[in-house]
């Protein structure tokens, strides 16, 4: 009885495997981070804003060793409710964005773009006041350009944090450099 179950479960894992090359997901880029940030140094990843203002936030990509530019951008942007992207305005010459769905984005440029730089500006204007409201970066993936050829690998991306208080809404990994930045966000007075 055993011997036929066993023989059972290999012609089926056999038959039912697919055939030709297996698809996996794409290797991710190691050392690269694609961050929302408050301020155009890339250093800060929460700020405030009041219901009725403009508020401005900037995507920028930092890159790791292997990769050093890039030529397509893929990712989905969640924001709290009651806000609103008013203007997405690039800083890297001739930017072509797609928006596909209500958050997701396609961005292609009609050459390699190289490294660690701010790749957008975003305003935004909330018609709520807000507390700990996370605008955060996800499914993020890139095309490479190299002289080896152009791969498509995954990025790690980031949470911008709105009026902080309290234990962070992020539940995105955060790279070790912004680690300290994000852990001062939450100490008290009492705690330094």
């Amino acid at each position: 009885m055993k011997q036929r179950f066993l023989f059972s479960l290999i012609a089926v894992t056999m038959f039912a495997a697919p055939r030709g090359q297996a698809q996996t997901a794409p290797q991710t880029c190691a050392g690269c981070f694609l961050g929302v940030y408050d301020d155009a140094a890339m250093s800060r990843i929460s700020g405030t804003i009041s219901p009725f203002q403009i508020k401005s936030v900037y995507l920028g990509i930092q890159f790791g060793d292997a990769v050093t530019g890039l030529e397509k951008l893929s990712f989905e942007a969640t924001y709290p409710p009651g806000f609103t992207v008013l203007e997405v305005t690039p800083y890297v010459a001739g930017a072509n964005i797609v928006t596909t769905g209500s958050r997701s984005v396609r961005v292609e440029w009609p050459r390699c773009v190289q490294g660690s730089r701010l790749l957008f500006r975003v305003r935004l204007l909330s018609t709520r006041s807000v507390q700990n409201a996370a605008v955060q970066i996800r499914g993020a993936t890139l095309q490479t350009c190299t002289a080896a050829g152009a791969s498509t690998v995954g990025i790690p991306a980031g949470c911008y944090v709105l009026n902080p208080r309290g234990p962070s809404p992020c539940t995105t990994g955060i790279v070790p450099t912004t680690w300290s930045i994000t852990k001062g966000l939450y100490k008290t007075d009492a705690g330094r």
